[in-house]
């Protein structure tokens, strides 16, 4: 206590009721730097300990799980398999991506320590690398889907095969460019597999996507639409939405631009029926381009406007680009910059 006493008349803590804080960020970067690592491991377990045992504790289920992850071996893998998890659940609520990547790659390395089944480190392993692609970093994304794939073979589950190939395809395609090829024989068979119409939906309209960006657009018009078919008729909305953009997209290099706008449109009506911020912020931008293109100026002025709204709300950095760059185009054509 005298030397938190010490260090505040100092000028370096300031006191606020029962606690301290430092009083500028350098001083917690110098403090935190001279510790050895082994000692800064204790610190971010005493911290987790101590935030585990006071009231409403759920609240700080993110700062828990980043201090005991931070905490390295010491920290018990039971605790941080449980923190990690709902501080990434609590994180992904809130759009919060980088924490819930964060998280949930602690929580699968946890569950790895432990020797959990392999569905579980593959849900797990699963979110991290979806957390990963919605906070536009493509490269671990694949790391952690490819795991997520791995062990849902191991577990023998199909579906699970299926979402993770479909997400680790589209980081792949992500992090490419047009003409990116990527290898459609593993999408292929573990379509053969499923029984799940709305797994097939999303298979197919993944499959779409990667046909058109190779170039083959006929084919990947005709996997987009059986998406939309087969998506439209279980309630697969995701699946719509994708396909239905691909098909967009496609309408988009033959220069049909309202079959285009109608097919993005379409996608719209599909994000209303999710609960997912993050696909609502999908086709906005594309409509405004569309629009754009068309001459709808007030249109696009609009759905500009929207879909910078969305994206900033979901951290969907991408989508908002596409926004803001429709915004500009429209400032340059009125002389308004």
């Amino acid at each position: 206590m005298d030397h938190l006493e010490s260090a505040t008349a100092r000028g370096i803590l300031e006191r606020d009721e029962n606690a301290f804080r430092f009083a500028h960020p350098l001083y917690a970067r110098a403090a935190y730097t001279r510790a050895t690592p082994a000692r800064r491991q204790q610190l971010h377990l005493d911290v987790a300990s101590s935030l585990q045992t006071a009231p409403g504790s759920e609240q700080h289920a993110i700062e828990i799980a980043r201090h005991l992850g931070d905490a390295g071996d010491r920290a018990d893998p039971s605790a941080v398999l449980r923190w990690s998890q709902t501080g990434g659940d609590r994180a992904w609520g809130l759009l919060a991506w980088d924490e819930a990547a964060r998280c949930f790659e602690a929580a699968t390395h946890a569950a790895t320590r432990q020797h959990a089944p392999p569905g579980e480190i593959a849900r797990l392993a699963y979110r991290a690398g979806v957390a990963h692609y919605r906070n536009s970093d493509p490269v671990p994304s694949r790391v952690y889907l490819e795991r997520a794939e791995r062990a849902y073979r191991e577990a023998s589950d199909p579906g699970g095969v299926a979402r993770a190939l479909t997400d680790r395809t589209r980081a792949e395609l992500t992090a490419g460019r047009f003409g990116t090829r990527v290898a459609l024989e593993p999408l292929e068979a573990a379509l053969a597999a499923l029984s799940d119409p709305g797994l097939q939906a999303r298979l197919l309209a993944q499959m779409a996507d990667a046909l058109w960006l190779q170039g083959d657009v006929d084919r990947g018009r005709e996997f987009a639409k059986r998406a939309v078919t087969i998506g439209a008729s279980v309630g697969e909305h995701e699946a719509c939405i994708r396909a239905l953009d691909a098909l967009a997209v496609i309408d988009w290099l033959g220069l049909h631009l309202k079959e285009a706008l109608a097919h993005l449109e379409a996608a719209l009506e599909h994000t209303h029926a999710t609960d997912d911020p993050w696909l609502e912020a999908v086709p906005l931008p594309r409509i405004a381009l569309t629009q754009l293109w068309l001459g709808d100026v007030a249109g696009a002025a609009d759905n500009a406007a929207r879909a910078d709204e969305r994206a900033r709300a979901s951290g969907d950095i991408a989508e908002r680009s596409l926004g803001l760059a429709v915004e500009v185009a429209l400032r340059v054509g009125r002389g308004d910059f």
